[in-house]
């Protein structure tokens, strides 16, 4: 299915999938205040300063953060908090057996976010 908007994705899910995404997209507009919020990769993404800086994504078994290209500074940063999650090149995944982290979620967007400053 391709999806046009965020609502419409989200729609596509239920239960623990959808609660969990929608705390992502709060979290994300949380840290990135008037960022324009739109579908890119047929997934929610976020663009600020005129970059695509964050992505989510859900799944049978867990919901992912991808920040924007390849993520591979922003694991060695936060490498120690991030070291109960698996991670790839370009996203973080959080298993459904587990609480979202929204503390580091927050500060994984704002350094993100930080890195897009003009």
């Amino acid at each position: 299915m391709k999806f046009s908007t965020v609502d419409e994705y989200l729609g596509s899910f239920a239960g623990e999938t959808r609660a969990r995404l929608e705390e992502f997209r709060t979290l994300a507009q949380a840290s990135l205040g008037d960022a324009e919020e739109g579908i890119s990769y047929n997934i929610p993404a976020y663009r600020f300063n005129g970059v695509w800086v964050v992505y989510f994504s859900g799944y049978a078994k867990h919901v992912s953060l991808a920040l924007g290209g390849r993520i591979d500074g922003i694991v060695e940063v936060f490498a120690d908090d991030l070291q109960p999650y698996k991670t790839s090149a370009a996203a973080i995944q959080f298993p459904h057996t587990k609480p979202l982290p929204a503390d580091l979620i927050g500060r994984l967007i704002e350094f993100r976010k930080a890195q897009t400053k003009p």
